[in-house]
This record gives C-alpha cells, sequence and structure tokens, in this order.
C-alpha cells in the first residue's frame, strides 16, 4: 500500500490501482519477481527508483510497480518465508 502511494504522488510511470490493492489481505505475500533501477519519470530524468514485478495473487496476476530506493532497501529487513512451507494453491 505504501509504495502504491508513493508511486502515485510522485506520478511514477507504474502505478497499481488503489482500489486494487486496498482489496488485498493484509497479512499476505506479494513476491517481486523482477527488479530494475530505474531513473525516468514520464520521459524526464528523476532520481533512481526501482521498478518490480510484483504478484499480487495465487494465479501470478500482478503487474509492475516503480518504488522509491528507501522503501526499496528496507525490503531486505523482512523476514522471508521458508518456500519449503508454502501450500500451493487446489486447483479443481
Amino acid at each position: 500500500m505504501e509504495a502504491t502511494r508513493i508511486a502515485i504522488e510522485r506520478d511514477y510511470n507504474r502505478q497499481f490501482d488503489l482500489d486494487v490493492i486496498e482489496d488485498l489481505p493484509r497479512d499476505g505475500r506479494f513476491p517481486i519477481t523482477f527488479e530494475l533501477p530505474h531513473e525516468h519519470r514520464q520521459g524526464e530524468p528523476v532520481p533512481m527508483h526501482m521498478r518490480c514485478q510484483v504478484i499480487l495473487d495465487s494465479s501470478g496476476g500482478g503487474g509492475f510497480l516503480d518504488t522509491d530506493m528507501d522503501l526499496w532497501k528496507s525490503l531486505d529487513s523482512l523476514e522471508l518465508p521458508d518456500p519449503r512451507r508454502i501450500e500451493t494453491p487446489s486447483r479443481n
């Protein structure tokens, strides 16, 4: 939620819709599967920020989000789940 608000406030090229983000579970995990340092906004140079591909649901849906470097660096301090303990969604 914080990353989305920053992206909107700074008018970064890649943003999520706040209405969609507000409906996500607060205790969910949303993996970043790709990141790229980025230094442009609407074609103009700006301070470096990080472009991330984020998975938002169990079917692999998501998108790209630009976020500032301070927030990006703070992700290193988060405790990551053990991938061996993540349950795979059942398929009907």
